[in-house]
């Protein structure tokens, strides 16, 4: 089976980081019970999407962050301004299980757009902007 190139990239960039020391690898349960700040990867396998929330949001286009919507208009509060063009991004929650344990994780739009092969714009518009519960063909 061949690999996409995107994520050929992103094994190498894993690799560099753990080898390097500047990701450590651990288990779901030693995670867990870590309580400092830093970067980790945990090796293990998606088991469950979480299909009863919006697996998506409206952005701004600016800066990417979450617009609000109130009385038809949308509001950046980090461009402090009303947005006329937005995007939408992912915000999945998973399951992930490894040899220790499992946990909820969220994947935001760079990861699900690389895992799904298609941006959440290509999503909401094959399937209507009321669509925010992920397809079950998708999931």
């Amino acid at each position: 089976m061949d690999m996409h190139p995107d994520i050929l990239q992103e094994f190498h960039e894993i690799y560099s980081e753990v080898s390097s020391g500047k990701a450590v690898v651990r288990t779901l349960r030693t995670l867990k019970e870590l309580r400092e700040d830093a970067v980790y990867w945990v090796e293990g396998t998606i088991i469950g999407v979480e299909k009863n929330r919006e697996f998506c949001y409206l952005a701004c286009r600016i800066c990417g962050k979450k617009v609000d919507q109130a009385a038809g208009r949308k509001w950046c509060w980090r461009c402090q301004a009303f947005t006329f063009t937005n995007i939408f991004r992912y915000n999945v929650e998973i399951t992930v299980a490894d040899e220790s344990d499992t946990a909820k994780m969220t994947l935001w739009n760079r990861s699900t757009q690389k895992l799904l092969g298609e941006p959440a714009e290509d999503v909401i518009s094959q399937y209507g902007d009321t669509a925010r519960v992920m397809p079950d063909d998708i999931a």
